[in-house]
């Protein structure tokens, strides 16, 4: 009962993230069909390219929730794979589809000049910085860029996300 609970906590809050891709296809593939005859080949195939990025995303997205329901184990303690990743690769998706659905808002992003590998699940770390950005867009209450900022120390990796916002509300 407490893994079930577990994985129903998970798929609730993954829930918004399913439904952004699923927004973006449903919009382009309505302005297609509503547009078609006034577009460009160019126009057709940009549209049509963002339905595909958007619905292969989503598939990794619910083969990695269904992977996460299949590895836990009767604790309840979930494994991942993880396989050794540009660092610098998934902070450029993850911030490339946030523009995507947020065209004006600034993230400025600091990477170390050295190529980095970490081990890890690309898409679920993805998520997890695009996560970060929304809420730092969403409830800073600030138009001030975002900042993201990756840096080094003794072997440990640090990933910092910062809005020039409001704060938490300390009660």
């Amino acid at each position: 009962a407490k893994a079930s609970a577990k994985v129903k906590n998970l798929i609730t809050e993954m829930s918004h993230d399913l439904r952004t891709p699923l927004t973006s296809i449903i919009g382009s593939s309505s302005t297609y069909l509503s547009q078609e005859e006034y577009m460009s080949p160019e126009e057709k195939r940009k549209l049509v390219r963002n339905i595909e990025e958007d619905a292969q995303w989503l598939l990794n997205m619910v083969e990695n929730l269904l992977s996460v329901t299949r590895i836990q184990d009767d604790k309840g303690i979930t494994s991942v794979t993880k396989t050794d990743e540009s660092l610098e690769e998934v902070i450029s998706e993850a911030v490339r589809r946030f523009h995507k659905r947020f065209p004006g808002v600034t993230v400025q992003v600091h990477i170390p000049e050295s190529f980095i590998m970490v081990p890890m699940d690309a898409m679920l770390i993805e998520q997890v910085i695009n996560n970060l950005l929304e809420n730092a867009h969403f409830h800073s209450g600030s138009e001030k860029p975002i900042e993201l900022k990756v840096r080094t120390e003794n072997g440990v990796l640090y990933i910092t996300i910062k809005d020039h916002g409001k704060g938490i509300d300390p009660k």
